[in-house]
């Protein structure tokens, strides 16, 4: 197996024509030469790929050729690469030099011996040669050794083990495993990493697939990228207690970063603790038998590759919580049949879905911005794709040979705001009859006229709704009623092809649940009562409430609520408090020793005072609209019938009058008649007993500030269209 982090390096080969060539100056008993600079010294080099090197092989001090003899100083770099017929090596005590990856996927190499003058060797110089069972360093070489008959090559200066084998045993004296150094050794069934080890490097065992335990213990303070990556069989991971830099808590089975709380490589068996915020690089690469994945919503990073080549997976979800994804991060996942992209995420990067031949659905949310090159080449599952109006670049061949995709449902109206790379959804025949874009209404002209979209399409149409529809609103006639109702029947009927207006839930999928948003969305349409608002002329276009929820009137004072709850209350104090038990937080915390790590930031609906008391009309604003409110606006403190506050001016000339309301906590109220405050819907990360508000009093304003979330706080709401 092809290391891992390489393979994804070589991704132009899916792209370019390779060509290899094989040139040698002279040959003599089977082995190959070129000549170096150095008079009278020649270097081993590459066997025609008619002639193979096979056998034992024996790279003699001096050859004779034309008279002349010459000194053989050098193996070059892959000189045997690839040769599977060969069998064992000696290496005559004239060779200094052994170059990268000479002897790399040789599989059928089972013993090698390397000479006394040998100072260099390369890097991954046995990788992949994986039934390589004796190793072994002459005894008067000065720089390398095979200490205590280990079957390793060991630089012998700083103790660092260079190459091992499927027999090697580690000495205890060795201080570091250098990088690739078991890379691809697939017959290493077992291995003890001594306490003299504090270092191991990049992909020193990757592709170790005999591998099934491993356990590290508490002088290792550092492990290099994909380490362990491709291991496949591996079904347990221990780190000892005593080490300080890494742990494997929660009985994981697991590598996690103590200090960053990363997970740094996982396996088969693995249970990713709510404690983990990130995932690594190549954290799980290579694992085909991971079949399933709990991610966590602590979790707000995917490293890159941290997924590629698992096989075995076939669904994973990826929780609100994360922010981004590296690139290749599930290249190659062939099992993947479906996955939703949350919200939160912005950009889909290089490669992420690459090859993930199995993949049949996915859902890109209106957060993304960018898809990047090669995100989903040959996901050739996919049948339908729906990209979102908030894309403003797509990359080269983001969609490359995706062979079954037939129709493209594009919400971008504005092609001058899109960058798009080369071959975006180009297919090798050729062949693209039956494939059908779908544009926004009074776009196919543009579509039609942009290389980037109409080579790659038999038709374009323009049937797309615009996103800024009615939800609930199926059948686009501008009202959400049993019309509507009857339209999902229709599509889940399998009669109507265009089924993402009618995806409701934003689930993924065209079921019941959706029927079931559509009679609430009815039923609270004719509940809701209207509530009156601004319009303040901010950039944004937002729309104010024009009075506190629980108000009747701009100079009410509304009920006032602890941050996360929906009710107003007697007594405001953290014995009260929803969201905190025993002095702990239990939801809405990012910092274990604050509480129960969820990662969330922002309140859920059920948890916001402007939605469950006035409908899902409104919700309560974001930090970033009280600051547009701030910045854009000017105050006034002044009265309204008798009531104290400021008048807010928005750029427009139109007004919004606050209520100095104060503040509750206990049973009492703070400051009523000479400040207020309004909650955001945002939590204060730095410090979680926090969330955002505006607060304002006699003298003058300011956003953001932040409030003690126990509190008894107004609420202005703001409108969603």
């Amino acid at each position: 197996m092809r290391s891992l982090i390489t393979s994804t390096l070589l991704l132009l080969a899916l792209l370019l024509p390779a060509t290899a060539a094989y040139a040698y100056d002279f040959e003599v008993d089977g082995i190959y030469y070129n000549f170096r600079s150095d008079a009278g010294i020649v270097e081993v080099t590459e066997s025609p790929s008619t002639n193979k090197y096979s056998g034992d092989v024996t790279i003699p001090e001096t050859v004779t050729y034309n008279g002349s003899t010459y000194t053989v100083k050098v193996i070059d770099d892959w000189a045997f690469s690839g040769c599977n017929g060969l069998t064992s090596v000696t290496i005559g005590n004239s060779v200094s030099i052994i170059g990268i990856q000479a002897f790399a996927h040789c599989d059928n190499l089972t013993s090698v011996n390397i000479g006394s003058a040998v100072t260099y060797i390369g890097d991954n110089v046995f990788s992949y040669t994986r039934n390589l069972s004796r190793l072994v360093v002459a005894s008067e070489n000065p720089r390398y050794d095979s200490r205590d008959d280990c079957n390793a090559v060991i630089l012998t200066a700083n103790n660092i083990l260079w190459a091992g084998c499927q027999s090697t045993v580690i000495p205890n004296s060795v201080a570091g495993i250098r990088k690739g150094a078991f890379a691809g050794c697939s017959g290493l069934t077992s291995v003890v990493i001594p306490d003299s080890v504090t270092a191991i490097g990049m992909e020193a065992f990757a592709g170790c697939s005999g591998l099934t335990s491993l356990t590290i213990p508490g002088s290792v303070t550092g492990i290099g990228t994909g380490a362990f990556s491709g291991c496949a069989n591996l079904e347990s991971i221990i780190v000892d207690n005593g080490n300080a830099a890494y742990d494997s808590r929660d009985n994981c089975n697991a590598i996690i970063e103590t200090a960053s709380n990363r997970l740094f490589a996982g396996c088969q068996n693995t249970l990713i603790p709510s404690t983990v915020t990130s995932i690594g690089d190549y954290a799980f690469a290579g694992m085909s038998g991971l079949t399933s994945i709990a991610i966590p919503e602590s979790v707000t990073a995917i490293g890159e590759n941290a997924f590629q080549d698992c096989s075995g997976l076939t669904s994973v979800a990826i929780p609100s919580s994360v922010t981004s994804i590296g690139k290749y991060a599930f290249m190659r996942c062939s099992g993947l049949t479906s996955v939703t992209i949350p919200s939160s995420v912005t950009s889909i990067m290089e490669g992420m879905f690459l090859m993930c031949n199995g993949l049949t659905s996915v859902t890109i949310p209106c957060s993304v911005t960018s898809i990047g090159n090669y995100a989903f080449v040959e996901c050739n599952g996919l049948t339908c794709l729906t990209i979102p109006g908030s894309v403003s670049a797509i990359g080269t061949r983001a969609f490359w040979k995706c062979t079954g995709l037939t129709d493209v449902y594009s919400h971008i109206a504005d092609l001058s705001s899109v960058t798009c790379g080369s071959a975006t959804f180009y297919l090798s025949d050729k062949n693209y009859s039956g494939r059908t874009l779908h544009v926004p209404q009074g776009a196919a002209d543009a579509y039609q006229a942009d290389e980037h979209w109409y080579p790659y399409f038999e038709q374009i149409v323009d049937d797309v709704m615009p996103e800024e529809y009615l939800r609930g609103d199926v059948n686009l006639d501008g009202e959400v009623d049993l019309s509507d109702i009857n339209a999902v029947v229709d599509i889940i009927l399998g009669r109507d092809i265009y089924a993402a207006r009618a995806d409701v839930n934003s689930d993924g999928e065209i079921t019941i649940a959706d029927i079931n948003v559509i009679i609430d969305i009815i039923v609270r349409a004719h509940e809701e009562p209207e509530h009156e608002w601004v319009d303040l002329g901010l950039p944004s276009g937002t729309l104010w409430a024009t009075c506190n929820v629980g108000a009747n009137a701009p100079e009410e004072f509304g009920h006032q609520f602890a941050w996360g709850e929906t009710a107003p209350k007697e007594t405001y104090s953290w014995d009260t408090y929803k969201w905190c038990e025993d002095g702990l937080l239990t939801k809405y915390c990012n910092n274990s020793s604050d509480g129960t790590v969820d990662n969330k930031i922002e309140l859920d609906p059920e948890d916001d005072a402007a939605y469950v008391n006035w409908g899902p009309s409104w919700r309560m604003p974001t930090v970033e609209q009280l600051v547009e409110l701030y910045s854009n606006c000017t105050q006034q403190w002044t009265e309204l019938n008798g009531v104290k506050g400021i008048l807010v001016t928005g750029p427009n000339g139109n007004t919004m009058f606050l209520p100095a309301a104060g503040f509750n906590w206990g049973d009492n109220n703070t400051g009523e008649g000479t400040s207020g405050d309004i909650w955001s819907r945002e939590l204060y990360t730095n410090i979680c007993d926090f969330a955002y508000r505006l607060m304002f009093h006699y003298e003058g304003w300011r956003a953001p500030s932040t409030g003690t979330r126990s509190f008894g706080i107004s609420v202005r709401a703001v409108r969603i269209p």
